[in-house]
Order: structure tokens, then C-alpha cells, then sequence
């Protein structure tokens, strides 16, 4: 049973934290699909944007932990990229690995088109509340 919130905004009853990433998942894979076909490796291009997107989610945690205390954390780009494989590794290993991506294609695949539209406005919320909140939260870092 949806919560009032959730009724308020639209928000579909089984959106729950893993369920709206395998939707965006799923809406870059189709995205990718649709526009260029198999032969661009559309898994890789949802895994490498997904991760871009969970990379960006972190690096605006430390920027805030470093706007809230004052501490600045040496953030070596080895370290960066070591962190960007492992998140790359992890969505690999939880959603495509073994073909489990097919499940998740199943799942959506027959959603209604009100679904459809109400997920995927979900989805730009996401996207473009990651890319401004991690610009915002960058000024912080330049700051002493």
C-alpha cells in the first residue's frame, strides 16, 4: 500500500531504493538500445553511466562532509579511478553478471505507459538533481 507521500507524488508503490536503480538501469540500456542497437555494447555504456552518476553521489558526500567540518580529504585520482572501477564492478557484478540484467528487462518491459512516464520524470529528477547538486557542492571544494 502506497504512503500518502507516495500518493501525493506520484511515486510508484515498489520504487524502493534497489528497484529505482534497476529502472535507471533499465531506461539507459533501452535508451542505448533504441538509439544505436547492440552494437555500440549497451551493457557497458549503462554500467559506465551508472556508475558516473553513483561516482558523482559520492564525491558530493565529501564535499559536504568537507563543507560541514572543515576537513579536506586528499582524494588521489588513482584512488578516484580504483574508486570508479569498484563501483563499475559492483553494478556489473549485481545486475549483469550471469545475465541477471534480463530479469530486470522483463520486469519493466511491460509497464503501462503512465508507468512509464512517471518513471522516467523519476529518473530526470535524478539525473539532473545529481549533475546540480554535485556542481553546487564543487565551489565548496576550492574554498579554504
Amino acid at each position: 500500500m502506497p504512503t500518502p507521500i507516495n500518493q501525493k507524488l506520484g511515486v510508484v508503490e515498489d520504487m524502493h531504493l534497489v528497484t529505482a536503480f534497476s529502472y535507471l538501469l533499465y531506461r539507459i540500456y533501452e535508451w542505448q538500445v533504441k538509439s544505436y542497437g547492440e552494437k555500440n555494447n549497451p551493457r557497458l555504456v549503462t554500467i559506465l553511466t551508472s556508475s558516473l552518476f553513483l561516482f558523482f553521489n559520492l564525491l558530493t558526500v565529501l564535499l559536504v562532509v568537507k563543507a560541514l567540518t572543515g576537513y579536506k580529504p586528499s582524494i588521489y585520482s588513482g584512488y578516484a579511478l580504483i574508486g570508479a572501477l569498484i563501483i563499475s564492478l559492483i553494478i556489473y557484478l549485481s545486475f549483469f553478471y550471469d545475465d541477471r540484467f534480463r530479469a530486470v528487462i522483463d520486469k519493466f518491459a511491460s509497464e503501462t505507459i503512465t508507468e512509464r512516464k512517471r518513471r522516467t520524470r523519476w529518473c530526470w529528477v535524478y539525473v539532473i538533481a545529481t549533475h546540480a547538486v554535485f556542481l553546487a557542492s564543487a565551489s565548496l571544494w576550492a574554498r579554504p
